[in-house]
């Protein structure tokens, strides 16, 4: 009886919530745009909607905000690689909704988010179809969540490109119902920092990832949902993952001890399988590959014992400055832990207390070449003087190359290819170069996207690469 009444108050505060909107119907982005306000609920019209070419006007007028620092009230746009990003901010009790089902809201670059919602309550999505008019591979999602709470999301149709279909981080109470998340080329959804979500009766179908729970979520339910026509890896999880009365058919490997499956129909390979390299988009690139590299696993690799003046004499390193050279064998872990605690003025910043934790773990443990075989996946955390900015995890390879292992970034824009050293049982060398997807990498030819690193292995689970940079750093965390 107390958890009926409990429940019928919960409905009675949800209804209360919206009962207090203003209805606009829009039939235009910019109408849209304007009226993305506390206790509103809009009504799209029109069948289709672009937001970009109608954001960058508005840019040029001076009537939307364009990357504000500090605090801000209604729409913004975030500046992005190729785009204005919509983001709505510190929004309560917001409805959009399509006039009839389906009505499609889209945006042109790649690396934009469709709708970013920043601490915003009770916000509604329903009937609409949203996403990218072309593809990306980096950043960029349907739609994007950040301290967010009492989130609805019925009756929807979210495609990619999205690289993410939902992105959510440091929010809760979120659901999603009757929906469909389906041609997104990383994953479904990807959640840090979440607590109580629901998916319930929605599709997850020709996505080129799966699911993402870091450690830190908790009540993550995914209920009647048919999960079908994926690939990679179907879970990158940390944290517990149950799912009922659902089918799933995936045959590219899904293994995980933290998902509990409850009355599902399964057709599922119960490993950890191999995710795809989308780096096959790119021609140049894969022709470069395949003239200059033998990805064959049959070679064996002893490892390469390299002293400081041995490597003054490989070629491979003739570019490397002295400087470089010595940070390889430095202790690059603690110099990292100094500068954030220099320029550690983050406020509350989550990121920052992760990072640092993962760094205090101890001192290295030994680690060899064939265990890194199996790292399959890689996220990019950089570590600047004025932020820490954390990445999504993007599919990667560690391969033997005659007497040497090699590493190569190949999902997202910016990656990196090189060869790794061994300087003692617990510190490997990396060189090799930067370079942005589709383009081939340029390894010692090109001074300027030199890039070394040193990898180190922090617990039994945590690998990771620190790369110092000529002012910060960045740091490769990877993920089987």
């Amino acid at each position: 009886m107390k958890k009926i009444a409990l429940s019928l108050f919960a409905i009675l505060l949800t209804v209360s919530a919206f009962a207090g909107q203003k209805t606009v119907k829009v039939s235009t982005a910019r109408q849209l745009i304007n009226a993305l306000r506390s206790d509103t609920k809009i009504v799209v019209t029109n069948d289709i909607l672009d937001l970009t070419q109608t954001m960058l006007q508005m840019k040029d007028e001076g009537s939307l905000p364009f990357d504000i620092e500090g605090e801000s009230i209604g729409p913004s746009a975030v500046s992005e690689y190729d785009g204005p990003s919509l983001l709505v901010n510190y929004c309560d009790n917001l409805t959009i909704t399509g006039a009839k089902k389906g009505i499609h809201i889209q945006v042109t670059p790649r690396y934009a988010n469709v709708f970013g919602f920043n601490h915003c309550r009770n916000i509604n999505i329903s009937n609409l179809k949203l996403g990218h008019t072309d593809a990306g591979d980096c950043v960029g999602d349907v739609l994007y969540f950040e301290h967010c709470e009492e989130v609805a999301i019925e009756d929807c149709n979210l495609y990619g490109c999205g690289v993410i279909g939902i992105e959510a981080r440091y929010s809760k109470n979120l659901k999603v119902n009757n929906s469909d998340i389906y041609e997104c080329s990383q994953e479904m959804f990807d959640l840090y920092h979440v607590s109580n979500m629901a998916f319930n009766n929605c599709q997850f179908y020709e996505n080129g990832g799966g699911i993402h729970i870091s450690e830190s979520c908790r009540g993550i339910e995914m209920n009647n949902c048919d999960i079908h026509d994926n690939i990679g890896s179907l879970y990158i999880i940390s944290s517990p993952l149950k799912i009922s009365n659902s089918k799933i058919v995936h045959h590219w490997g899904a293994y995980s001890d933290i998902v509990t499956y409850d009355n599902c129909t399964l057709d599922i390979e119960q490993t950890e399988g191999e995710y795809p390299d989308y780096s096959d988009e790119y021609e140049e690139e894969e022709e470069f590959r395949g003239d200059e590299f033998d990805y064959s696993e049959e070679a064996d690799w002893e490892g390469r014992d390299y002293t400081l003046n041995d490597m003054e004499d490989v070629k491979d390193f003739e570019f490397l400055t002295n400087e470089q050279k010595n940070m390889l064998f430095g202790d690059l872990r603690s110099l990292v832990l100094n500068y954030m605690e220099e320029h550690g003025n983050y406020g509350n910043n989550q990121d920052f207390e992760e990072v640092y934790r993962t760094l205090m773990n101890g001192e290295p443990l030994k680690i060899t070449a064939n265990e890194l075989l199996g790292y399959k996946r890689v996220r990019s955390t950089q570590i600047k003087e004025n932020g820490i900015y954390k990445y999504d995890f993007f599919p990667c390879k560690f391969t033997k190359e005659a007497d040497l292992l090699c590493f190569n970034k190949t999902g997202g824009s910016q990656r990196k290819w090189g060869q790794l050293s061994r300087v003692d049982d617990r510190h490997i060398a990396f060189s090799g170069c930067w370079y942005i997807g589709g383009d081939k990498p340029t390894y010692f030819t090109d001074e300027s996207k030199l890039a070394v690193g040193q990898l180190v292995k922090l617990t039994p689970s945590t690998i990771i690469i620190i790369f110092p940079d000529e002012n910060d750093f960045e740091i490769y965390e990877f993920s089987k």
